[in-house]
């Protein structure tokens, strides 16, 4: 579809025509992305419950290792309010790398963002964008889940953990943004959206019309790649449990994983439910830290050392703690207890464990 001008009405409605016209340079394009974030059409991507988004960076950084530097810079990182990352690459329709080259950009952000982003990353640069706004992200994200008045503590914890459960997941948001989405990345992006469950990938075109005379501009977005079939089928569509409570009603032993659950209530640990497992969470050293996920599959409760790794000390604790129960690591970092009629070993490893994540907790304070 070919938007060759739009018009315009003033107030004395006389026409005012709007002639297509290419961006001066990539930079623009971005910039209107991130003082704007509207542009990207939510109601287009999800019409039933339209995306609205928060920036977390522009430019961010992406790694290719381990606790390595960033290696490449992704043009913008955004959530949603269902704490989705949707990460955004721009390009003018001029840049012969929009055709095919740019999603193999976009793939390796995604693959090495989900891979060596640590947790409690992207709050981190969240706040550090809302703070050269002049903002806080109490209040950004306040805005965003459209709260009477900035986001609580609680709040704040509860959302950035879901970002974190959604990106070790894999359940994320691609968007490719240009002026004119070329036929070749059009027809790339449908097959990608139509193969793919827990990632949606999507372009937008997002055009920009201008009168100079009248010194006027619009932009007209429009969302390529997307269908009901496509959205109703993907996890991004069917979107988290609204309470862990709902969640636990589909899980075999039912009655287990409650008792696991209310015990880390009890030690004021975060509860966190998903599109199908549950993760539980500790603050350490002022951030919230993945150290557990209940999944009906199995079933099982997995305790998971990968995001301890930046306190080795209590990374040993817990493999020690867990390993005198008798458990041992049955996947790279994981250690997981099967659930049967053996409720009292599982909770007994839990407390054990939740005990040794609270004394690390207290004697860093």
């Amino acid at each position: 579809m070919q938007y060759p001008r739009i018009f315009l009405i003033g107030d004395d409605d006389a026409l005012c025509p709007m002639e297509a016209r290419p961006y001066d340079a990539e930079r623009v394009l971005q910039a209107h992305l991130a003082s704007t974030p509207e542009l990207l059409p939510g109601d287009q991507i999800d019409q039933e419950n339209p995306r609205r988004w928060l920036l977390v960076r522009r430019e961010a950084g992406v790694p290719c290792a381990k606790d390595g530097g960033d290696f490449w810079s992704l043009d913008h990182l955004f959530v949603d309010q269902d704490g989705i990352p949707t990460l955004v690459e721009c390009k003018r329709s001029s840049d012969p790398r929009l055709r095919r080259e740019v999603v193999a950009q976009m793939l390796d952000y995604a693959a090495n963002g989900m891979e060596y982003w640590p947790e409690g990353k992207l709050r981190v640069l969240a706040e550090e964008t809302a703070a050269t706004a002049g903002r806080s992200l109490a209040d950004a994200l306040g805005e965003l889940l459209q709260l009477d008045a900035a986001a609580s503590e609680d709040d704040q914890d509860a959302f950035w953990a879901m970002a974190d459960a959604n990106l070790a997941n894999g359940v994320v948001r691609l968007l490719f943004v240009a002026d004119t989405i070329p036929r070749e990345l059009r027809r790339i992006v449908e097959f990608l959206n139509a193969k793919t469950t827990d990632v949606e990938v999507l372009a937008v075109e997002l055009k920009q019309f201008v009168n100079e005379r009248s010194n006027l501009k619009a932009f007209v977005p429009r969302v390529i790649g997307q269908t009901e079939q496509n959205q109703s089928r993907k996890n991004l569509g069917k979107k988290k449990y609204e309470s862990i409570e709902k969640q636990l009603c589909a899980y075999p032993r039912k009655e287990i994983f409650e008792q696991v659950v209310d015990t880390a209530r009890q030690h004021n640990h975060i509860v966190v439910p998903g599109i199908t497992n549950f993760s539980l969470k500790c603050r350490l050293h002022g951030k919230m830290v993945t150290y557990a996920f209940g999944k009906p599959t199995g079933p099982s409760l997995q305790f998971y050392t990968e995001y301890l790794a930046p306190f080795p000390t209590l990374k040993k604790d817990v493999e020690e703690t867990l390993h005198h129960l008798g458990y041992v690591y049955n996947g790279k970092f994981t250690i997981a207890i099967d659930i049967n009629d053996n409720a009292d070993e599982v909770l007994t490893a839990l407390t054990q464990v939740i005990a040794t994540l609270d004394a690390y907790a207290a004697m860093s304070q």
